[in-house]
């Protein structure tokens, strides 16, 4: 579990004339969380400054109270899922699987074990010579949950993660991790799969609540979302 706090954070990329972030102040903590942002205006940004890739120009970003910036990855158990593929095309799955051991410094038999653990708790062992090339899209966005089981797992940050191939990787989140922290950023309210949602518009948080309260917000507001 992880409880996380934006305060006053401001982020700037070096080659734009306007702050990505602007003031930002919310918490984030124990379970599942829908962060509600238009289209190109800052989710991934959010997850590289949780994740140690960007720092605020300004403001501090707290992880259990303490300085986000004086921590380790490791020490921030995190688990990223984007629409991007994180996983290895020409290897096969339970190569994708064991790869996060083998960076830790696993051995080989030990991981080979506990991938192979992993992804018959998903139902997915008989995928595990097959290369993620060949899989469907939805098996392909399960076996990325599924390798997070091999290791300790405080954070969840999914960056537009969910859609209509990610059936199967949401219930395995929702077996394995309902307990954990997990923050959902989408630019679309049918994409929430929190119990609470934040809606933040330039920068600020502008509504929050249950999804039909934001909802009700959200009408009333100018979202390119709703046109691309």
């Amino acid at each position: 579990m992880a409880e996380i706090v934006f305060d006053n954070v401001v982020f700037r990329y070096p080659y734009c004339e306007y702050d990505a972030v602007e003031g930002l102040s919310l918490t984030l903590s124990n379970g599942w969380t829908d962060v509600l942002i238009d289209t190109q205006s800052g989710k991934t940004t959010l997850c590289k400054l949780l994740m140690g890739l960007e720092k605020p120009n300004s403001g501090l970003i707290t992880y259990n109270g303490r300085n986000i910036d004086t921590l380790s990855f490791q020490e921030r158990n995190i688990l990223y899922l984007g629409k991007q593929n994180m996983l290895f095309d020409n290897k096969s799955v339970l190569v994708n699987v064991e790869y996060p051991m083998k960076v830790r410094g696993v051995g080989r038999a030990e991981r080979r074990k506990i991938a192979l653990d992993s992804l018959i708790k998903c139902n997915l062992e008989k995928y595990a010579d097959t290369k993620v090339k060949h899989l469907p899209e939805d098996v392909r966005h399960a076996v990325s949950v599924c390798r997070a089981l091999t290791r300790q797992v405080d954070l969840i940050l999914c960056d537009d993660f969910f859609d209509s191939d990610t059936t199967i990787a949401l219930q395995l989140l929702k077996d394995n991790f309902f307990d954990t922290t997990l923050v959902n950023f989408t630019s679309q309210i049918d994409k929430c799969v929190g119990e609470f949602t934040l809606l933040i518009k330039d920068g600020k948080v502008v509504a929050e609540g249950d999804r039909q309260h934001v909802d009700e917000q959200l009408r009333n507001i100018l979202w390119l979302a709703r046109e691309v």
